[in-house]
């Protein structure tokens, strides 16, 4: 009676020790490619990440190959096409492009201004001779009409001009400081408010022509004639010395 229950005993042990190499088994890892197309397939697989773009190379250590000025804030230009060129200031091609313009142009600036000054320098001349000959000479009248002719050559020069330098392009911003440079702008804007006075007195004086005052309106022309030319020629010398 009590041999019956040990062989039970020992019959059990024997069947858990038969099935354990089996449970094992079926415990055992899948094959590594079975088991990636299964958590591919399955619903709660989480979704593969986006290939991430490849970063721009960076210049090695010592190397000159670089954007001298790039800040850091530019984005990479898609294949074939250049987003560098975001303003002047950022493209140093566009910088010597525009630096060759505005040479170019002030170098036609500088000889229409010596041509107007010429003119404007026989203009003075012949107005004065002409003041002479109508207000303490024989009033022959013969410098009337060389005066108009270089009065109007000398100011349509001194137009053309000012054009010029105003509308020359600028590749980069230069700070107002005192120097040459300011002294020619201001001699040049006494200048300009020289030549427009002139195209008033001009006809003005003409107008009064039998009037008391029309000496003094001519002598005020005259004397605003040296005043222009002194102003051009003071703009000019700046540069000079």
């Amino acid at each position: 009676m009590i041999a019956r229950p040990a062989v039970s005993v020992v019959a059990g042990l024997l069947s858990l020790a038969l099935c354990f190499p089996t449970v094992a088994c079926a415990e055992e890892p899948k094959d590594p490619a079975t088991a990636a197309d299964a958590a591919a397939n399955s619903p709660e697989a989480p979704a593969a990440e986006a290939p991430r773009p490849p970063e721009p190379a960076r210049p090695a250590a010592g190397s000159m190959d670089f954007d001298l000025f790039d800040d850091g804030t530019k984005k990479p230009a898609a294949p074939g096409l250049d987003l560098r060129v975001t303003s002047p200031n950022q493209n140093p091609e566009m910088i010597a492009r525009i630096s060759r313009r505005r040479r170019l142009i002030l170098q036609l600036h500088q000889g229409f201004g010596f041509a107007t000054l010429a003119l404007l320098a026989a203009t003075v001349v012949i107005g004065q001779l002409n003041y002479v000959d109508k207000y303490g000479g024989d009033f022959t009248n013969r410098y009337q009409t060389v005066h108009l002719g270089l009065a109007t050559a000398s100011t349509a020069l001194f137009a053309v001009d000012a054009g010029l330098a105003l509308f020359a392009p600028t590749p980069y911003k230069k700070p107002i400081r005192a120097d040459a440079a300011l002294v020619h702008k201001i001699m040049m804007g006494v200048a300009a408010a020289g030549f427009i006075t002139e195209i008033i007195l001009g006809p003005l004086t003409a107008a009064k022509a039998g009037d008391l005052h029309q000496r003094d309106f001519a002598l005020g022309h005259v004397v605003t004639g040296y005043v222009t030319f002194a102003s051009m020629l003071g703009g000019y010398l700046a540069y000079v010395f």
